[in-house]
């Protein structure tokens, strides 16, 4: 997806080839005036790809992180798929693990957003 758009000057995301802006559709964003947990991750993503990490870390700072535990799940996934798919104990390890590391995920956005809503920067 990042080969197709970029972000313009405003901030948004647009499509490479037309110039056209890709829709917002945060409802708590619209609703409430302030910005989301997630907000700027898809942008913080489409910048990790194009590998302009301090892009990345402007639209949202938990997002590197995030991009960097997303990659990981790649040869993690592969590991206990492919060559431990018959040990149990080991399956049960990698559960868990995956399940903490997704709690930590969910932590760290939150950690940010409230980050945010103390600095003020999540009413912009």
């Amino acid at each position: 997806m990042p080969f197709f758009h970029k972000t313009n000057e405003k901030g948004q995301l647009e499509l490479k080839i037309f110039n056209i802006p890709i829709p917002y559709y945060c409802y708590f964003k619209l609703t409430t005036g302030i910005d989301c947990p997630g907000c700027g991750l898809v942008r913080s993503y489409s910048s990790m790809a194009k590998m302009d990490f301090s892009q990345a870390f402007e639209m949202n700072r938990i997002g590197v992180f995030l991009f960097f535990l997303t990659l990981l799940q790649i040869p993690w996934r592969f590991f206990f798929i492919v060559i431990y798919k018959k040990k149990n104990r080991l399956k049960d390890i990698g559960d868990k693990a995956i399940e903490y590391l997704f709690f930590m995920m969910l932590a760290g956005l939150f950690v940010n957003w409230f980050y945010n809503l103390y600095t003020g920067q999540a009413f912009r």
